[in-house]
């Protein structure tokens, strides 16, 4: 036999069996099709009906759930009562209230998911009304503080968007641009220097980083960093660089003129560059250097649970990452960030419908509300309009087909070419037939039957005993990208492997399936110690958020 073979044939043999009637079994991936979760959407919705909700803004949140709810499955909400006294009560927002600004905000969502041509007086009026509500800097703030607030931003900038898109097709509403630049800049020099925000922005005036993690003013919390407010500015700057069409300038273009080679410090602040989309005066470097910072926090700082306003966080990572999967053209329909706000929201739904998740550190902010933030996360509401703007168009303008997930683009944007993707039991034929790890194909396209896909998972499972390190290789890389969670044990137990590729893929795979792309800290050449060490951090977190899984056969 090949010396790369583990020792103990029989036990290894025996726990990939274990490994393959695990997956991926009690763990589904997620679409807002899914039947729990649409069950947990009308059981939520059916709590919002009974509401008596009374304040304008509040009732439209609510009833912008309902409708949101009528894409997807079909229902009538929107011809309810309650949202039509909803949309009607949007028309009495006291515009000199001091939360004004998020009233204003989720009004507007409301009418343009009704019907922007019928409410476009209104709607126009009150984007005229948010528009003098902004601060000199850029932000948008309660109006009894005389400093921006990362939160009220967030809302400007998101009716200003839904407005501007819902609404330039039929030129329906006239959305000032420069407004968004603004606020882009002031979230840009508002930046914490670990690449986070806080609740209220020190603004230094330029792009010098300074840290936000004080208190000042004092007893405001000022300097609260959190994930909501993370994800509520990342979101905000994909915004901005769409209304301002320099989305596509978020990723570094290459200079074609230069070889490829180690990579070198780009100087943000010196980039200035303009597009035909429109004119404005953001600096390219400073807006990638902002979203590659804040991208970098959220990925190993911000999990699905926080002790900070937890509903209200889950719908602003559904529009950061909807934006962010615009920006960088990487879709996905079931990705772990869904699947694991959907098994949280199961873990934690009421009896009877609805969810009450205020945060150990703040007061609950009402179970209704609470459900309609929820329920706009599990629907993946703001991706139904990045949808639209997809529009059968790449970076510059290119077109492409509808199906964009066996493109392969360079750095620039630009299709290099259609990547081969071969079906799961070809590739399997194909191994057979080849050693070398070049030959046997990357990219695999499952079944997307349930029963059919954990089959195929299955298979691969088995696979990581093969005598063959590139079909072991093959075999994880394939387990990370089809699987999910459930697919998390098979991996651990793959950091155990002899051969180091093997080992490296295994710990890729972790990082990609966590979405903890820092990993645990094991080196690119482990020892065998750290590699244990590896295998007990990883198995620490997977009962973290799998407090039931039975590891005991890793042991």
């Amino acid at each position: 036999m090949n010396k790369i073979l583990r020792p103990h044939w029989l036990a290894t043999t025996a726990i990939l069996w274990c490994l393959a009637w695990l997956l991926p079994g009690d763990v589904k991936a997620h679409t807002p099709m899914s039947p729990v979760v649409k069950k947990m959407v009308l059981s939520g919705i059916g709590l919002l009906e009974k509401a008596a909700e009374k304040r304008p803004g509040h009732k439209a949140l609510l009833a912008l759930a309902m409708i949101k709810a009528d894409k997807k499955y079909g229902t009538k909400y929107k011809s309810s009562a309650f949202v039509q006294d909803a949309a009607k009560g949007c028309k009495e927002i006291q515009t000199e209230d001091h939360k004004a600004v998020y009233e204003l905000s989720i009004a507007i969502l409301l009418l343009c998911e009704l019907d922007p041509r019928q409410h476009r007086q209104t709607i126009q009026s009150m984007l005229r009304e948010l528009g003098n509500k902004q601060r000199s800097d850029g932000s948008w703030s309660y109006s009894n503080r005389n400093i921006g607030d990362t939160s009220c931003t967030q809302y400007g900038v998101l009716a200003s968007w839904t407005a501007h898109n819902v609404g330039k097709d039929g030129n329906l509403f006239s959305v000032n641009r420069s407004s968004l630049e603004r606020a882009c800049k002031w979230l840009m020099r508002t930046q914490d220097v670990s690449g986070a925000w806080s609740y209220l922005g020190k603004d230094p005036g330029g792009y010098n980083r300074v840290a936000q993690s004080q208190d000042d003013p004092p007893g405001q919390n000022a300097g609260r960093i959190t994930p909501s407010m993370v994800v509520g500015a990342m979101g905000s700057i994909y915004m901005s660089a769409q209304v301002l069409g320099i989305e596509d300038h978020v990723t570094r273009r290459p200079d074609p003129k230069k070889k490829k080679g180690p990579l070198k410090k780009v100087e943000a602040a010196k980039e200035t560059k303009k597009t035909a989309a429109s004119s404005h005066s953001i600096e390219m470097g400073v807006l990638r250097r902002s979203i590659q910072d804040g991208e970098n926090f959220f990925r190993q700082r911000c999990q699905t649970e926080t002790n900070h306003w937890q509903s209200y966080y889950l719908y602003g990572m559904e529009r950061h990452q909807a934006l962010r999967e615009f920006a960088t053209r990487d879709f996905e329909d079931e990705p772990n960030w869904y699947n694991q706000g959907v098994e949280f929201l199961q873990r934690n739904e009421k009896d009877g419908g609805g969810w009450s998740l205020g945060g150990d550190e703040e007061a609950n902010q009402g179970t209704e509300v609470d459900t309609a933030f929820s329920i706009l996360f599990l629907l993946r509401a703001t991706r139904d309009l990045v949808k639209t703007l997809q529009g059968g168009k790449l970076r510059g303008g290119r077109g492409l087909p509808a199906d964009l997930s066996n493109l392969q683009v360079d750095e620039d944007g630009a299709v290099i070419k259609v990547k081969a993707v071969v079906d799961l039991e070809t590739a399997l034929l194909r191994i057979k037939e080849t050693a070398k790890l070049d030959e046997i194909p990357r990219d695999v396209k499952f079944s997307e039957v349930e029963s059919e896909r954990k089959r195929q998972l299955n298979r691969l499972a088995k696979l990581f005993a093969d005598p063959s390190y590139e079909k072991r290789i093959f075999a994880v890389r394939g387990v990370a990208r089809g699987g999910g969670l459930s697919e998390v044990p098979a991996l651990i137990y793959a950091l155990s492997d002899p051969d180091l590729r093997v080992v490296l893929a295994a710990r890729d795979g972790l990082r990609l399936v966590s979405r903890r792309f820092a990993g645990v800290g094991m080196p690119d050449t482990p020892s065998e110690v750290q590699k244990k060490q590896a295998q007990t951090a990883w198995k620490r977190w997977y009962k973290s958020v799998r407090p039931d899984a039975d590891l005991e056969f890793l042991e």
